[in-house]
């Protein structure tokens, strides 16, 4: 939540096209320690509040969104921004960006132009057209940064606060966004689009180019209302030429297009018949042009016929030349049945869509060479330089003088590599973002190409379905006319099966019937043999016991001993008899006690006579 406004409040609101460059200028003003992710910064500058809020990329959203976005931004800064930075880079700010700045800063009124500061990303001493007329239209107020620097010098930072901090002050109300806007239509596509065709197959170029030319006009899309015509031209062959030939030919080309500039370079290429020479070709197409000309280029694959959804998306899978050529181009390309109108036109709105983000020109080409030819000069000037340095080095006298000298070449020769280093970072940085910022846009376009094709594969599936479903009422159609047949086999079938059933159970069952006859015998058998020798071992363990009774009673008192215990025996089993003439099972249990107790009592007179030396036992 934002601090409460009030009239020393800073609030700035910046706006540009590379979101890494607005990054970096949010960490030089906010400092290090500040979240450069956020899109709402808070601190202090000299006891204000300071407020820093970074538009999103608006330069790539359609004009209808331009409002929502600033009153989103606007609100974050409530009760709005009193300072606008223009954030923009002089080496690649066209005046196409110049127009969009110019619409999107107008929501806000008249007001917009006391309190913008524009900002510029390079030290670039040629002058850029487009920036020196943005910076007239905001009256004069500019500051010129060093993305290499992300810790400014002091006194550069202070100028640049101090320059925010007059514009606040100055500002006696907030901006607000208005209902009336300038009535610029930055995105209006250009009326005549100039294109060129590349690649090695010359008869398909051609082609191409009539079947385009026969649609002589073509309405863009809605939100432009004109026409625009069509401006072919085709370029030679650049693959196995050399550098210089390449360029010549691209130059004389694109000079056929100036000043509106090339919108789009449209590479040819067959569907089913592509080779390693179109990556080639597309390769060198890139070498020679080189710096945002990657944006421009386009991938046409000729088909013959339209082809399945899935064949296409087999084909981009597996088949490399063409996997090479669309990640080279940022997934930029349309697969067009030239007998297929539609498909034409819609190559003419794609072309449509990147119309309105630019063109590619000869200054772009020059620029790109320039810069080339300025590395190759500082190259050479170091160079002579160390050479003089050599010389002067080999005219001095004494060890002294040499060293000197190779301590200040060697000083020199740093300086030189770093500023030679700096320049190569931040061409690659340059390049990265542009490429960055296009594989963006493109996604969209793929993620679109993608929801169709679901869309297709949904359809196609609830048509396999409605056949399956029709196929299964056949079958089952068929089902019923065959059921009366199939229930009459089953019947057979079951009888059958019982009958087999029948004679099989008797069988087992006579089986069993003799086996249980067999068993019954043995085991009555095994019964009696068994009774036989339990009776037969009890006697002989009662004449063991009656003859070492015998041996016991020898002595008196050991036979007085034994006639007791017979007595209590008789008696305990006449009153039991007497109580229970009839229960057997009681009978019983008291005979085996009474075993029992005999044999205890024997066992008892054995060992007593066996410790005292008595007698001797069997």
């Amino acid at each position: 939540m934002a601090a409460s406004a009030t009239g020393r409040d800073v609030r700035i609101l910046m706006v540009g096209k590379s979101e890494n460059e607005k990054t970096v200028i949010g960490i030089i003003i906010m400092g290090r320690n500040s979240n450069s992710e956020a899109t709402c910064i808070h601190g202090q500058w000299r006891n204000r509040s300071l407020t820093l809020v970074k538009t999103t990329d608006l330069f790539s959203l359609p004009q209808d969104r331009w409002k929502q976005e600033m009153e989103t931004c606007a609100a974050n800064c409530h009760p709005g921004p009193n300072v606008l930075l223009l954030v923009v880079n002089p080496s690649d700010f066209t005046e196409g960006d110049r127009r969009k700045m110019t619409s999107i800063l107008s929501l806000f009124g008249k007001d917009a132009l006391k309190c913008s500061i524009v900002i510029m990303t390079q030290n670039d001493k040629r002058v850029n057209p487009s920036v020196k007329k943005l910076i007239q239209d905001y009256g004069q107020k500019q500051h010129t940064v060093n993305l290499e620097e992300r810790n400014l010098p002091g006194n550069d930072l202070y100028e640049l606060m101090i320059k925010i901090e007059t514009v606040a002050t100055n500002m006696r109300k907030p901006l607000m966004v208005t209902e009336e806007t300038n009535p610029i239509v930055v995105s209006q596509a250009p009326k005549t689009l100039n294109l060129v065709l590349c690649g090695i197959h010359d008869e398909w170029k051609t082609s191409v180019s009539k079947t385009i030319r026969t649609q002589k006009t073509f309405h863009f899309s809605k939100k432009v209302a004109n026409k625009a015509d069509v401006f072919i031209l085709e370029l030679p062959a650049l693959c196995g030429k050399s550098k210089s030939t390449a360029m010549k030919e691209s130059f004389d080309c694109i000079s056929l297009c100036e000043p509106e500039g090339v919108h789009a370079f449209i590479l040819i290429v067959p569907f089913h018949d592509c080779t390693d020479k179109d990556n080639k070709e597309l390769e060198t197409i890139q070498k020679t042009l080189k710096y945002r000309a990657n944006e421009f280029i386009i991938i046409v694959f000729i088909v013959e016929k339209n082809p399945d959804l899935s064949e296409v998306a087999m084909v981009l899978e597996k088949d490399a030349s063409i996997k090479w050529l669309c990640q080279s181009s940022n997934q930029r390309f349309v697969l067009m049945n030239m007998k297929d109108k539609q498909q034409v036109s819609e190559l003419l709105r794609t072309v449509e869509t990147m119309a309105t983000r630019g063109s590619f020109t000869n200054d772009m080409l020059k620029a790109r060479s320039q810069k080339e030819n300025t590395i190759k000069r500082n190259e050479k000037t170091k160079q002579r330089k160390q050479n003089n340095l050599t010389e002067k080095s080999e005219k001095c006298d004494g060890n002294r003088k040499e060293a000197i000298l190779r301590k200040e070449m060697e000083k020199r020769l740093d300086t030189d590599r770093k500023q030679v280093i700096q320049a190569r970072e931040k061409m690659r940085k340059e390049k990265d973002d542009w490429e960055e910022e296009k594989r963006e846009w493109w996604q969209k376009q793929h993620q679109e190409y993608e929801q169709r094709w679901q869309e297709e594969k949904r359809r196609l599936r609830t048509l396999r379905d409605e056949y399956e479903q029709e196929l299964e009422r056949q079958r089952g159609r068929k089902l019923e006319q065959n059921e009366e047949e199939w229930k009459e086999a089953l019947r057979n079938k079951l009888e059958e099966i019982q009958k087999e059933h029948k004679e099989e159970i008797t069988k087992k069952t006579e089986k069993c019937d003799d086996f249980n006859r067999s068993y019954t015998n043995d085991f009555s058998t095994d019964i009696k043999r068994y009774r036989m020798e339990v009776e037969y071992m009890k006697q002989r363990q009662c004449e063991k016991s009656n003859s070492i009774i015998r041996q016991l009673s020898r002595k008196k008192k050991i036979e007085r001993d034994f006639h007791k215990l017979q007595a209590k025996q008789r008696e305990e089993m006449r009153s039991l008899k007497s109580t229970c003439p009839t229960n057997n099972k009681q009978l019983s249990h008291l005979e085996q006690a009474h075993e029992k107790e005999i044999n205890e009592w024997i066992q008892t007179h054995v060992d007593i006579a066996t410790q005292n030396n008595i007698c001797s036992i069997l």
